[in-house]
């Protein structure tokens, strides 16, 4: 049986999509959670878009990683997505700003 290829860029792109939809599940996850719970605390939607997309961006880090440390054999995107979300923009950026400090301070960088 042969592979159907829509007709114009559509085929790459659903291949991409297909390929790729553990991480874009987790990330849409992630960033719908902290989109809601930014709403749900009363920030502006400008605040509460910013948090969706850092969060979203974080969790497709995330799932990235487990997919190249070979975990991805079961489906924790939807489970990391929540984590992350549900984390919040915050305490996201704190864990980077700690994991960038402490990777520059063992290579010797102020």
């Amino acid at each position: 049986m042969q592979n159907f290829t829509p007709p114009g860029g559509w085929g790459v792109i659903l291949h991409f999509l297909h390929e790729n939809r553990l991480a874009i599940q987790g990330a849409l996850t992630a960033f719908f959670i902290a989109l809601l719970f930014s709403i749900w605390d009363g920030e502006g939607w400008k605040r509460s878009l910013n948090a969706g997309f850092i969060c979203g961006f974080v969790a497709l880090a995330v799932v990235s990683l487990f997919d190249q440390l070979g975990v991805a054999d079961m489906d924790w995107s939807f489970v990391i997505g929540a984590a992350v979300g549900g984390a919040g923009v915050d305490r996201c950026r704190s864990l980077i700003n700690a994991a960038v400090t402490i990777f520059a301070s063992k290579k010797g960088i102020n």
